[in-house]
């Protein structure tokens, strides 16, 4: 990317993909966590490496496009997109009242990478009603199904989860998705709070 001074003329990466020197600012930054195989509980928080933190359209498409594709990740492998300064962990601050609404993948289906890339697309647009309300996402590569989580930070605003669900069911064309509270999901058995 060339530098501009302030008689340059402003040149996005539209106009000159090796020599823009204007870039598209995100409403948030966010970061992207990655954790590998192998990891345990344990050892999750250890394992859990920082890839890079984009805050520009163009920073974007410049990790995403540098990504190991979801569907070729190995079982047990995770990507965490979160907002920058919130950790992909139940405890953060940001976290402790959330949730999240997940979508189960049955292997195979439809382009995991689509449905990961439009989740994060409409994420870092802020096109779902209450984008404020998303701390971040998860893809896990698992056995049985992969999975797309969509972590909130208010799990008793109903109204809002189901606004969010809502649309994030639209925007995937899932016939149905869940949500669960982040207090439920550290106690074993509990469900899922409601569905849409």
């Amino acid at each position: 990317m060339a530098s501009a001074t302030s008689s340059d003329k402003l040149i996005t990466v539209l106009n000159d993909p090796e020599n823009f020197n204007a870039k598209h600012p995100l409403q948030s930054s966010w970061t992207l966590w990655y954790t590998g195989t192998g990891t345990t509980q344990d050892s999750w928080s250890q394992q859990l490496t920082v890839l890079t933190t984009v805050s520009t359209v163009e920073d974007f498409w410049g990790a995403y496009n540098n990504l190991v594709p979801v569907q070729q990740l190995e079982t047990g492998s995770s990507y965490y997109f979160f907002r920058e300064g919130v950790k992909p962990e139940w405890e953060d601050p940001h976290n402790t009242s959330g949730g999240a609404w997940v979508i189960q993948i049955m292997q195979p289906q439809r382009s995991q990478d689509d449905l990961f890339l439009n989740t994060l697309l409409a994420t870092i647009g802020s096109c779902f009603q209450r984008h404020d309300e998303i701390c971040g996402i998860i893809f896990a590569a698992r056995r049985v199904h992969n999975r797309i989580s969509v972590w909130t930070k208010t799990a008793s605003d109903k109204e809002a989860q189901e606004s969010l669900g809502t649309q994030l069911r639209e925007l995937l064309g899932c016939s149905e998705i869940s949500f669960k509270n982040h207090q439920n999901s550290t106690q074993s058995g509990k469900s899922y709070s409601y569905k849409v």
